[in-house]
């Protein structure tokens, strides 16, 4: 009778930890196999973007549900992105965020990795105005994420003439018009603006054109109040300036401080940027990139940055919940005439050279 005893208290302990084991075993294989889990060792995504483009209330959203640590990186102008990707080899960076000319250089630069298409879902409700432009045919590295049409901010209130068609010579003719004006403080879009006032569309400038340009922007410094975009609002307001060159984000983000404040469309042309999302080269992380960008292109999520920073939709369902509607249906019907041009700002001449001219037309 002891020896039955015995040996079913050996069973029973032998049952119990028999099932302790099952249990652990169990939730080892369903915690490793959980897709949650299998996304990342490190679960952390890195992105390097302007800031002002993702909403802060989609990062929390996008860490809550997957619980992936969302860092970001910001720069201020392209070409302190270009001098830290090629210095770093991109290293450090997962997901980049950056304008059309700033993809060209990249892709030139051997930056990025070709996106693999079939693991984004949305790619269908993209704008086709928005693709396949010549920095990136076919868009074989980037996607765009928001656009600007480059412009003119006015204060309806203020004394500006011919409100409905200002020209690019009302910025830069100096006998036309007297009013002061906010200048773009961004040396590659000025030198764009300036060059094609002067000679129509370029894709390069001779040295004796780069002297001509850079004249012609000191000639118009005479009525520059500031070089100031993203101040371009106050300048307005206060009535220090009359008119302001600016993206229509600015002007349209602005607009929910000061309502008198209206984006005018230059005549027969004016410039578009196009900021895209890309992979960085060196990036490990690729299964949460395509999981964050599938989680940020929907269109509720579109348009809360929009709707947020003012810049344009890039899928028309977006737009239909953009609180900027008129204004996007006026620049979408503009921008479709037939006898209208639209060209990217690019580096007319090589980087350094450009950037001793710039100082020239400043000092």
């Amino acid at each position: 009778m002891e020896n039955k005893n015995a040996y079913f208290s050996l069973f029973m302990k032998a049952s119990v930890v028999a099932v302790w084991i099952f249990l652990i075993f169990s939730a080892i294989f369903f915690f490793s196999s959980s897709p949650e889990k299998t996304v990342s060792q490190n679960r952390t995504l890195n992105i390097f973007s302007w800031s002002g483009i993702i909403h802060p209330e989609i990062l929390e959203e996008f860490e809550k549900k997957h619980h992936i640590k969302v860092n970001i990186d910001y720069f201020s102008s392209n070409e302190e992105l270009i001098v830290k990707l090629k210095a770093t080899k991109g290293l450090g960076y997962d997901l980049i965020i950056q304008s059309d000319y700033a993809t060209q250089i990249l892709i030139s630069e051997n930056l990025l990795k070709p996106l693999d298409k079939s693991r984004l879902t949305f790619l269908s409700t993209l704008d086709p105005f928005l693709l396949n432009h010549s920095f990136d045919p076919g868009n074989t590295y980037s996607i765009p994420v928001e656009w600007d049409l480059c412009g003119f901010g006015i204060d309806s209130k203020n004394d500006v003439s011919n409100q409905n068609s200002l020209s690019w010579n009302d910025l830069f003719d100096t006998n036309q018009s007297s009013h002061r004006i906010a200048m773009s403080n961004d040396p590659v879009e000025a030198f764009c603006m300036a060059s094609f006032y002067l000679f129509g569309a370029k894709t390069a400038l001779t040295p004796s054109e780069a002297l001509k340009v850079t004249e012609l922007l000191k000639e118009q410094k005479q009525k520059v109040e500031a070089y100031a975009v993203p101040r371009s609002d106050y300048l307005l307001a206060s009535k220090n300036a009359s008119l302001a060159v600016a993206l229509n984000g600015f002007i349209m983000q602005a607009k929910k401080d000061f309502p008198n404040l209206e984006f005018v469309i230059p005549d027969k042309a004016t410039f578009l940027s196009i900021e895209n999302v890309t992979l960085s080269k060196h990036s490990n992380n690729d299964d949460i990139s395509y999981k964050f960008l599938n989680f940020l292109y929907t269109n509720d999520r579109l348009a809360k940055c929009s709707n947020t920073y003012g810049f344009l939709p890039v899928t028309e369902c977006a737009a239909e919940s953009f609180i900027f509607k008129n204004d996007y249906d006026k620049i979408k019907s503009r921008i479709s005439e037939e006898d209208y041009n639209i060209y990217f700002f690019r580096h007319l001449i090589p980087e350094e050279e450009l950037r001793k001219l710039w100082v020239r037309v400043k000092s």
